[in-house]
């Protein structure tokens, strides 16, 4: 079972894999079970889900999660994206557009913000949400989702980046799949197979 962020799944409900990979080479083996889109099919739609790529300057080694244009110059990610304590410091994150990374040219981040309520040493404490900001202007904006609880038979879609098989492949290439909620409270939803 995946447990996902409100806060995230309400603005587009990405998927991420925080683990080593080459930007040009998305066969490596990345990601985490609860961060991935198995069963996922290609994305080639939803412009306003973006690659977030961290990696030492001029390194096409780094880390890849995925992140919502929540705004012209911002883009709504995890903490665990963009944290010193999880990528090491000294890190540059690009915003990188497309169905799969390293296909086009990406925007570097220029400042970034994440809760300051999140730990490291407690992931199920929550409060894992980061702001990237730009100065190149980044469209189209994500429309915002609505949270229905209580709707019978809930289902919601994801996309992201992550990896599509239990095996942990295909990382950085842009998937959807729909899940069904199994529960949720006020911080976060809880989805099934």
């Amino acid at each position: 079972m995946k447990t996902l962020m409100l806060a995230l799944s309400v603005c587009s409900l990405s998927a991420c894999a925080l683990d080593q990979t080459d930007a040009t080479d998305h066969s490596a083996q990345t990601g985490t079970d609860d961060q991935d889109v198995i069963g996922g099919t290609t994305d080639t739609g939803d412009a306003c889900v973006v690659g977030v790529f961290s990696h030492p300057p001029g390194s096409a080694l780094g880390s890849v999660c995925t992140g919502t244009i929540i705004g012209p110059h911002t883009v709504l990610t995890a903490a665990h994206c963009v944290s010193p304590a999880a990528i090491g410091a000294n890190q540059e994150i690009d915003v990188l557009p497309g169905p799969t990374l390293g296909s086009q040219t990406g925007f570097l981040a220029t400042s970034r913000t994440f809760n300051p309520a999140w730990n490291i040493n407690n992931l199920a404490g929550c409060h894992d949400e980061a702001i990237l900001h730009t100065t190149q202007v980044l469209t189209p904006i994500c429309p915002r989702g609505i949270f229905l609880p209580g709707v019978p038979a809930l289902t919601l879609r994801v996309v992201g980046y992550g990896s599509n098989t239990h095996t942990n492949t295909g990382t950085g290439t842009k998937r959807q799949a729909t899940v069904s909620v199994n529960s949720f409270n006020t911080v976060l939803i809880q989805d099934g197979t």
